[in-house]
């Protein structure tokens, strides 16, 4: 490669891939002329990054090219599976950009070698033929184990190879072949002799975890017989051995991430709007125990922004973007569609009886914005095949609850919806402080901690029946854990902790 030519390649080929996407875009609304046009610019794009020796991007475009060859030629249909792989081309032409422009790796369109096991069977060769119809439309198969060839002259047997060319991940290629009648097993093909990964299961490793904190718990009943040497070295042992173990249960958010731009990109050709998904933060790992819970709530925000959010009439931006925020996870999806009505959401709330009409007035936007995650709401009167009936929004409340978690929602008219969901980075340990209420002990986490100090009695005040101090010159509610629990008072001098909850401070 060239350097001098570099900045040269990267002008000429983010322009040539501007107007591939729009190709393609006239391809998807049925005009067919896009299908020449895009022929030429991969042919531009093959023959420049040979060039300069960006084998990936090459290989890219030819193999797209030969997509559209055989379209010309009749061979393979015009369909959403053949549009959806020349839009996964895009989406690895523009990786590639990124990549050369912070002089980084090249993405590569990986071959990934598949092994289908199916029963016996006179029918064999038709079940194959059905096999690997069903991978190209995950990929290109570059290889095939029987071939046509085989298959036309009678084959019979229960293996099948398959080498794909695909940005799809393995999971979900095995998942989908694992789905076709018939199929014994799905399986990754490895021919030659590898040395095998070591992967511990999730729950192996909370045991561990628990054997830690186990020992944490019988190491402070003991720690009065110990010299002061010794309770640091078997802390910091502990610490040492509780951080490591934290640390090999974290992933990057880009192992979710990566699967929803084919998913976004179906869905909205499925809904007939052109639309773009936008990632950030992926490089942040969390514990892999918050997957489950933000797969679910993301799918059905980014669905919500699809289906009620983006205008048809013009091109709709989505940006998913994650970040950190002390012991946070902050995973924020704003769209630049409709946004969200305040009045309509009022108006449709009464209609269905969540909220009488007197008390509907007066209402502060964040009340208006809560009232669409009542599992009551929806803004349509019937089920449709795009969107169901309601937007899920009650379904990813409900799963940031249950981790103590949050969902925060801004919107202006006209100008797009911002979805805020704020998690607990790990859900294995969290630093907390332990009290002792009565017979009872509680943790609560040191994030949430603002102040803890002893305090007079006569220093709390009553008004309207209701406790509260001044903190920062400013009121604090005070809840008394020991009548809450049912035990007594320890004195005229309360343990007071300041902690904050949802933007709140509570004593």
């Amino acid at each position: 490669m060239k350097e001098e030519y570099r900045d040269l390649f990267l002008t000429e080929f983010r322009d040539l891939i501007t107007r591939l996407e729009k190709s393609l875009l006239r391809l998807r609304k049925g005009d067919h002329t896009g299908l020449k046009e895009a022929y030429r610019i991969l042919h531009t794009i093959k023959g420049s990054s040979g060039v300069m020796g960006y084998q990936s991007i090459t290989e890219t475009a030819h193999h797209a090219e030969e997509t559209i060859k055989e379209i010309q030629e009749g061979k393979v249909k015009i369909n959403q599976s053949t549009i959806q792989e020349l839009y996964q081309s895009l989406e690895l032409f523009k990786r590639a950009y990124q990549a050369v422009t912070r002089k980084e790796p090249i993405p590569a369109r990986d071959i990934i070698p598949i092994k289908v096991t199916i029963e016996e069977s006179p029918f064999s060769g038709a079940r194959a033929m059905v096999i690997i119809s069903a991978a190209r439309n995950l990929g290109r198969i570059v290889a095939s184990t029987p071939s046509d060839k085989e298959i036309s002259s009678g084959w019979s047997g229960t293996d099948i190879i398959i080498r794909i060319h695909t940005t799809h991940p393995e999971e979900e290629i095995i998942r989908s072949l694992s789905e076709i009648p018939e199929v014994l097993s799905v399986t990754a093909y490895e021919p030659g002799i590898s040395i095998p990964e070591v992967k511990i299961p999730p729950e192996e490793l909370d045991r561990i975890l628990a054997l830690v904190s186990e020992l944490t718990r019988n190491f402070e009943t003991i720690e009065s017989r110990l010299t002061s040497d010794q309770i640091n070295a078997i802390s910091s042992i502990l610490t040492h051995l509780r951080n490591e173990i934290l640390n090999i249960r974290l992933i990057p958010l880009s192992e979710l991430f990566r699967q929803f731009p084919n998913w976004f990109r179906s869905e909205s050709f499925r809904l007939k709007k052109e639309a773009e998904l936008i990632i950030t933060g992926g490089e942040i790992e969390v514990d892999r125990s918050l997957f489950e819970y933000l797969r679910e709530p993301i799918i059905h925000i980014l669905l919500n922004a699809l289906v009620h959010g983006i205008d048809p009439k013009k091109k709709g931006l989505v940006n998913l973007d994650a970040k950190k925020e002390g012991d946070y996870l902050v995973v924020a999806i704003k769209d630049n569609g409709f946004g969200i009505d305040p009045d309509k959401v009022v108006k449709r709330a009464i209609e269905l009886g969540i909220i009488d009409r007197k008390k509907a007035t007066g209402l502060t936007p964040e009340l208006i914005y809560s009232l669409l995650t009542n599992p009551r709401f929806s803004m349509l009167k019937s089920t449709t095949k795009l969107g169901g009936r309601g937007i899920g929004l009650d379904i990813v409340r409900k799963k940031m609850e249950e981790i103590g978690g949050r969902l925060q929602i801004e919107s202006e008219p006209r100008r797009g919806a911002k979805f805020i969901l704020t998690i607990p980075l790990s859900l294995a340990i969290v630093k907390s402080m332990i009290i002792t209420v009565g017979k009872f002990r509680f943790a609560i986490p040191v994030s949430t901690l603002r102040d803890s100090m002893k305090l007079d009695e006569g220093k709390i005040k009553t008004l309207l029946g209701s406790r509260f101090i001044l903190y920062n010159r400013r009121p604090v509610p005070v809840i008394y854990l020991n009548e809450y629990f049912g035990s007594k008072s320890n004195g005229r001098f309360r343990n007071l902790i300041i902690s904050r909850i949802e933007n709140r401070n509570y004593a």
